[in-house]
């Protein structure tokens, strides 16, 4: 046997060793690249008390569910939509814990529902509106409806722009 060709074998460990590395260093960038652009829309859209949310924190909450786990994505949620409406002067009141919670179920759902993304995130989407109609109801505020409704269609576009590339990239 030629020993001069086992070379080879720690090419490949180096190359499995980077690869895994390389997919761990994608996964994290990812998450923390998603905190970084909700984190700083939800600043803005709290700052200057924007009627409207268009944000990706929902859609990027149920990719992160899915690929990362539950505890992963309510961190996600406080880290880059609660915490920043806060600094930027917010209330955090009735209406956050009820719209957390209601994140926080939705997300659970999307780890025991089996479904494409797609299909995951219209039913989501609609469950989400739906929850933040009760919640609006609730809570007495007149125009959250017209604000979950923008929001509905954003995370549909969302969902069916970029969902499946996401699944398959992560």
């Amino acid at each position: 046997m030629d020993y001069k060709k086992l070379y080879i074998v720690p090419i490949i460990l180096i190359l499995l060793i980077i690869y895994f590395n390389l997919a761990n260093i994608l996964r994290t960038g990812f998450f923390v690249i998603s905190i970084i652009i909700c984190a700083i829309i939800s600043y803005f859209q709290a700052t200057f008390k924007m009627p409207f949310d268009i944000s990706p924190t929902f859609f990027l909450m149920i990719i992160i569910s899915i690929k990362y786990g539950f505890p992963q994505s309510i961190i996600f949620v406080i880290i880059s939509s609660i915490i920043p409406a806060i600094i930027a002067g917010g209330e955090v009141g009735l209406p956050s814990f009820l719209f957390l919670g209601s994140f926080a179920f939705q997300s659970f759902l999307s780890n025991i529902i089996n479904l494409d993304i797609i299909y995951l995130g219209i039913i989501l989407s609609t469950l989400n509106l739906t929850l933040g109609y009760f919640i609006n109801k609730i809570v007495g505020w007149e125009g959250g409806f017209v604000n979950s409704l923008v929001n509905y269609f954003a995370n549909i576009i969302y969902f069916l722009q970029f969902g499946s590339f996401l699944m398959g990239f992560l």
